[in-house]
């Protein structure tokens, strides 16, 4: 081996060693990119995550859950399982960051709350309210349930709340802080959030649940191929002016991240975003211009997955991730659309890199 090539595979990169999605159609990412290829039509009745799914996952008593949200409930859950996924030891998970991102916080809590109180009065509101429903109780809970000690942050903006974490944890290994827990979780399945949702889109049929997280870490690009780990190379994240368009937005950040490489290359982009049709329509025919790949999927998560609104970018990052572990695809790119943001975030296989 020559000594260039020698010190290009001794070079660090951004991997992920562990991931969990819980979606109503498919959770621990069993079976999640057969579930994506086949494209099955997201079914209403798919809304919520199981219970049964939940309460295997949980690290904490019953008389605990009562206190929290259900998007708590499903924070715990999925972090426990990426923990697990990633064989992570007890002095790692001490030393994990967080970062979650969430756009709704806790209505499941908070709805019947607010009826009691307009119905019954302030004195049968429950204690724990002000602590259940608030956005960044979701990281507060898996801290103080799975015991991890690490900086916690909660990003709250719209659909892109969760790439946006993901964005921050990239930010935070580059930074030679080891091992970062991020994504995204939702639980906006009430009355209320779907009357306003409904307002928004016309229907809530597509409205669900969800929870997505992954773990980041450091490693040498040989220690990344030799554990199948795919790389996360580059996120960028904007604002959507008033004065500027979605796809002009978007455009400008495409040219920001993607390589000559990755325009040649990418042969799956994994999309996040419900809005208009002549929007989404402008979208994928903009990314179809601007990737050069002689084979380009595109897969919509809203159509399969259903909607849950932050965790839909994160769970782009997470199938773009098992794409490349499941080696159907090297060179991925993960497109967030909100109302606030736009965020882009590309993946490869590390054998890739040496090319």
């Amino acid at each position: 081996m020559n000594y260039k090539l020698r010190g290009f595979i001794l070079a660090e990169v951004i991997t992920v060693r562990a991931t969990s999605i819980f979606f109503g159609v498919v959770q621990k990412n069993n079976k999640l990119v057969e579930y994506l290829i086949a494209g099955h039509a997201f079914q209403s009745e798919c809304k919520q995550v199981s219970d049964s799914v939940i309460s295997e996952n949980l690290a904490l008593t019953r008389r605990d859950g009562k206190k929290m949200d259900r998007f708590s409930l499903l924070a715990i859950a999925a972090a426990q399982s990426c923990f697990e996924d990633g064989k992570l030891t007890e002095k790692e998970i001490y030393g994990c960051e967080i970062f979650l991102g969430n756009m709704t916080g806790g209505w499941t809590y908070t709805e019947p709350q607010l009826r009691k109180l307009h119905s019954e009065g302030l004195l049968e509101i429950s204690p724990y309210l002000a602590s259940a429903w608030f956005p960044a109780a979701p990281q507060g809970q898996v801290s103080i349930h799975l015991k991890v000690a690490g900086l916690a942050k909660t990003v709250t903006t719209d659909r892109c709340g969760g790439a946006q974490a993901i964005g921050m944890g990239l930010d935070r290994v580059r930074a030679n802080y080891q091992l970062v827990l991020c994504g995204a979780v939702e639980a906006p399945v009430t009355p209320f959030v779907e009357a306003a949702y409904r307002k928004a889109y016309s229907n809530s049929d597509h409205l669900c649940e969800g929870a997505a997280m992954l773990v980041l870490e450091k490693a040498s690009l040989q220690s990344a191929i030799d554990e199948n780990r795919p790389v996360l190379c580059n996120e960028v994240s904007r604002p959507l002016l008033a004065s500027h368009c979605c796809k002009d937005e978007l455009g400008e950040m495409l040219k920001t991240i993607l390589t000559a490489q990755d325009k040649e290359n990418i042969s799956l982009v994994i999309l996040s975003m419900n809005d208009d049709v002549s929007t989404k329509k402008d979208v994928t025919q903009l990314i179809q211009q601007t990737i050069n790949s002689r084979v380009l999927n595109i897969i919509d998560l809203e159509n399969i997955l259903g909607d849950a609104l932050a965790v839909n970018s994160a769970a782009a990052v997470i199938a773009a991730a098992e794409f490349i572990k499941s080696k159907k695809h090297s060179r991925v790119l993960a497109i967030s659309v909100g109302h606030q943001c736009v965020s882009a975030i590309t993946l490869s296989h590390p054998e890739v890199l040496l090319e």
